[in-house]
């Protein structure tokens, strides 16, 4: 596991278990923007995330998602 600090950034290539409209948005992101991530998260303390995903709530996660 990487030792991550408070505010470090997350790229994002897929989530542990996508829903099939987050495997759709992540490979339209992917190809608008030529890059093998379709979002980032941030890091926040042990386990937490906070992320803004397309056609969701801005809120806090589980690192375990990635």
């Amino acid at each position: 596991m990487v030792n991550l600090q408070p505010c470090d950034v997350i790229f994002v290539k897929r989530r542990r278990d996508p829903t099939f409209k987050d495997r759709i948005i992540g490979k339209l992101v992917k190809w608008a923007t030529r890059s093998e991530y379709s979002h980032v998260a941030y890091f926040v303390a042990e386990t937490t995330t906070f992320e803004a995903n397309a056609f969701r709530f801005a809120g806090y996660g589980s690192l375990d998602e990635y």
